[in-house]
């Protein structure tokens, strides 16, 4: 009898040690379901700010739009040719240059002087080197 109580009261230690292990992992479970449940809604959350961020500068984007095009509207008549030479002739008192404020630069061309200019192929290969070392 007394070896059958023995192995009774072990059993049941071991059945509040099993117990006492199930709730230990359930707790366990259930801290983890709670993180990944949170980190979850937090990233809704952003996601939702974020959304609603677009959607603010979208319609901003939209009234910007139609302001810019607004404004173009309102400007088209000055920036034609026409209208600025006769605000510049008029308000600004100016006119187009006669022959005497002109002043023409004569440019020659020599092939020998761009032939100089050409590198050698030595000359080429050396700045291709020295070009490496510069990176």
């Amino acid at each position: 009898m007394k070896n059958h109580k023995k192995v009774h009261g072990i059993a049941k230690t071991k059945r509040k040690g099993r117990s006492n292990n199930l709730s230990a992992a359930r707790v366990f479970v259930l801290s983890l379901l709670v993180v990944f449940l949170s980190l979850v809604l937090l990233r809704e959350t952003k996601i939702s700010t974020m959304n609603k961020e677009i959607s603010t500068l979208k319609a901003d984007i939209v009234e910007l739009t139609e302001e810019k095009d607004s404004l173009a509207r309102v400007l088209q008549p000055y920036t034609k040719k026409d209208r600025v030479e006769k605000l510049a002739m008029s308000a600004l008192g100016m006119d187009y240059p006669t022959k005497a404020q002109k002043t023409y630069v004569q440019i020659e061309y020599s092939p020998k002087a761009v032939e100089e200019e050409t590198l050698t192929f030595a000359e080429k290969a050396v700045g291709f080197i020295f070009g490496l070392f510069r990176y």
